[in-house]
C-alpha cells in the first residue's frame, strides 16, 4: 500500500482493479476508469462527485495497467487525498475492501464507487439517506432491465441479490440494477476476510441473519451507465461531448476525438491512448449495410488491399473498433495546405495504380468474398450513391 494522504472524517473507496475485458483491446492499454469522456478521465468525474457529497478521503484500488492510474492521481493537485491500494493479484469487490480496511474503519460509514460507472446519482442524498436509517448498507440501485438482478421490497428494502433470496419475497417486488454505488457501514468489514471475494457474499449472508439491514436508494430520474462495453462507452460520450469542461485536468495519455468531413451519416472516432490508437464506427440503427460492411472489410484486410483490421464488433449495436490508418484521407492530401504542385498527378496515379490491385481480386472476391462482387452499378445504385454524396458531403 502507497499511502499519499490521510486528513478528513468521510472516507470513501473508488475500485479501480478490474480487468476490463469486454471493452478489450481499448482496455489492452488503458483502464476503463481512465476513458476520456467530456475531456478528461471517468476517473475525474467519479472523484468531482464523490468531492460534491462531502466525500474529501478516498482509496483507489489498483491491479489491471496499475501504473496508469497511480501516474494520474499523483498527478492531480490534491493528490495527498489518495491512498493507493494496489493488488498484486486480483481481490475482487470484496476482497478490495479488506485490502483497505485499515483506511475504511475508522470511520461509522464509507461511500464506495465502482470505478467504472457513469452516472449523475445524487451521492449527497444517497449518504444522507444511508446515515438516517440505521442500515448496515444502503445500495443505489436503477432500472436497467438487460442486467436487472437485485429485488425490492415496495418498503425499500433488498430482499434478494443475483438470484440469492435473503428475505420475504412474498408482495410486490421491483427488480433492479445495483449501480456499482452504495453506502456500507463499517460492520461489512467484519464479515469480508483476506483473499479474493465477492461482495455479494457478506450482504447475502448478513441480510439471510438479519433481514432488512439493506436498503435501496432509488433516483429517479437517473442517468447510469457501466461503459462495459465500446457501444456502451461510445454512447455516453457521444452524449457529452458538448459539455467539455476545458479547465478540468485532462489525461494526456489518453483522449477521444469525434472525426468529421467524411461524408457518411455514421460516426467516426479516434480513441488513443499513450502510443496505441484505433478508430471507432458508429451506425444508425436502420443502416442495414452494418454486416455487409464487415464482411467486406474483412475481406479486404485479409487480402492486404488497404482497409483497416476490424478489432472488436458489435452487430447489434452496430458498432465496431478499426485499426488507425492514419490521419490524412485522400481529399485531404490532394486538397489540403500541404498539397505541394504536382502532388494531384502522384496521388492520381497511386489511386489508379490500387483500383487496379482491387480489380485484381475480382476473382478471390467470387470465391472468398460474394458481398463484394454482387452489386452493380446501375443507374439506380449510381443515383444513391450521387445522392448520399451530396447530402452528407456537400451537404
Amino acid at each position: 500500500m502507497n499511502e499519499l494522504g490521510s486528513g478528513q472524517p468521510m472516507r470513501g473507496m473508488i475500485l479501480a482493479a478490474g480487468l476490463g475485458t469486454r471493452l478489450a483491446p481499448v482496455t489492452d492499454h488503458l483502464p476503463k476508469p481512465l476513458l476520456p469522456i467530456a475531456g478528461k478521465p471517468l476517473l475525474d468525474h467519479i472523484i468531482t462527485s464523490c468531492t460534491r457529497a462531502g466525500v474529501q478521503l478516498l482509496a483507489v484500488n489498483t491491479h489491471h495497467l496499475a501504473d496508469q492510474i497511480s501516474a494520474y492521481l499523483l498527478s492531480r493537485r490534491d493528490a495527498s487525498r489518495f491512498s493507493l491500494f494496489h493488488e498484486p493479484e486480483i481481490l475482487g469487490t470484496g476482497g478490495a475492501l479488506h485490502g483497505a480496511r485499515t483506511f475504511l474503519e475508522p470511520d461509522e460509514c464509507f461511500l464506495l464507487h465502482n470505478g467504472d460507472v457513469w452516472s449523475d446519482l445524487d451521492l449527497a442524498a444517497l449518504i444522507r439517506e444511508h446515515q438516517g436509517s440505521g442500515s448496515l448498507a444502503t445500495l443505489a440501485v436503477c432500472d436497467w432491465p438487460e442486467v436487472n438482478s437485485v429485488d425490492v421490497d415496495p418498503g425499500g428494502t433488498v430482499v434478494q441479490i443475483a438470484g440469492q433470496p435473503a428475505g420475504n419475497l412474498s408482495g410486490e417486488l421491483r427488480r433492479l440494477t445495483y449501480t456499482g454505488v452504495g453506502v456500507f457501514s463499517r460492520r461489512i468489514l467484519d464479515g469480508i476476510g483476506p483473499g479474493f471475494s465477492s461482495l455479494i457474499t457478506p450482504l447475502v449472508q448478513a441480510m439471510q441473519e438479519q433481514p432488512g439491514c439493506v436498503g435501496a436508494y432509488v433516483q429517479a430520474p437517473v442517468s447510469w451507465s457501466d461503459l462495459g462495453t465500446l457501444p456502451r462507452y461510445l454512447q455516453v460520450a457521444g452524449e457529452h461531448e458538448q459539455h467539455q469542461d476545458d479547465s478540468a485536468p485532462l489525461n494526456d495519455s489518453a483522449d477521444l476525438q469525434r472525426l468529421t468531413g467524411h461524408g457518411s451519416d455514421r460516426r467516426f472516432w479516434r480513441l488513443a491512448a499513450k502510443d496505441w490508437s484505433a478508430v471507432a464506427m458508429q451506425c444508425p440503427p436502420v443502416d442495414e449495410e452494418f454486416d455487409r460492411y464487415v464482411t467486406i472489410a474483412r475481406f479486404l484486410a485479409d487480402e492486404d488491399l488497404g482497409a483497416p483490421r476490424l478489432l472488436d464488433i458489435h452487430p447489434e449495436q452496430k458498432t465496431l473498433l478499426m485499426e488507425d490508418v492514419g490521419f490524412r484521407s485522400l481529399y485531404d492530401l490532394a486538397t489540403g495546405d500541404r498539397a505541394e504542385s504536382g502532388s494531384q498527378t502522384e496521388f492520381y496515379t497511386l489511386v489508379m495504380d490500387h483500383l487496379l490491385l482491387l480489380q485484381g481480386a475480382t476473382d478471390r472476391a467470387r470465391t472468398h468474398c460474394s458481398a463484394a462482387v454482387d452489386r452493380v452499378m446501375d443507374y439506380e445504385h449510381l443515383r444513391w450513391e450521387t445522392s448520399y454524396f451530396q447530402e452528407h458531403f456537400l451537404g
